[in-house]
């Protein structure tokens, strides 16, 4: 199943009223005895979440799923229309009542967390950088397809665990046989190109 049909069928159940004091619940499965996971809740927060999954649902019912998600629609369905100063507010959610407060859940930033996030996010921009090919070997697989079309890359094998196979992959150019590895089949294909040209 996928995660669009595991949401909605999610939001089904929700909008049918199970949260409801008269519905069926919600049970803990952790438990021994039956615990209805919801019975803190007051009627207006299950009202509240009902309503919630109905509009929500009637929303992915006509498209509008990026409502839903909080998201702007994907630019390729979407026709261009000029930029509107207000920006649209996209959520689904009906606010929650004021009759009653719930905690955070979430542990409050610190006044130094400023500081720390740029680095941290510089020193993740420095993994991907490294991580990634040179753009000579991006280009390479276009460059050999372009000098030697119809070329058949074959794969010799496959070795390793499951969770970090090895590929060897190989292809036969003026007579002549390459092989290189990597970590998926593309970009094993990549390295025998970059052999080719070298």
């Amino acid at each position: 199943m996928g995660a669009g049909e595991a949401l909605r069928r999610v939001l089904e159940c929700l909008a049918s009223g199970i949260v409801m004091p008269d519905g069926s619940g919600i049970y803990d499965p952790c438990e021994k005895e039956a615990t209805d996971a919801i019975g803190h809740l007051d009627r207006q927060q299950r009202e509240d979440i009902t309503q919630s999954a109905q509009h929500a649902l009637r929303l992915a019912a006509f498209g509008q799923l990026h409502k839903v998600l909080g998201m702007d629609p994907l630019p390729s369905k979407m026709p261009k229309k000029p930029k509107n100063e207000n920006p649209v507010d996209y959520t689904v959610q009906i606010p929650p009542s004021t009759t009653y407060a719930i905690a955070p859940l979430k542990r409050p930033m610190e006044e130094d967390g400023e500081e720390k996030s740029p680095s941290k996010k510089k020193k993740k921009i420095q993994k991907k950088e490294e991580k990634s090919d040179p753009p000579q070997a991006m280009n390479a697989l276009m460059k050999l397809n372009q000098l030697k079309p119809g070329l058949q890359y074959k794969l010799v094998s496959q070795t390793g665990p499951v969770h970090a196979p090895i590929f060897t992959m190989s292809v036969e150019v003026d007579g002549i046989t390459y092989e290189a590895s990597g970590p998926s089949k593309k970009t094993a294909k990549l390295h025998v190109a970059v052999k080719v040209l070298q």
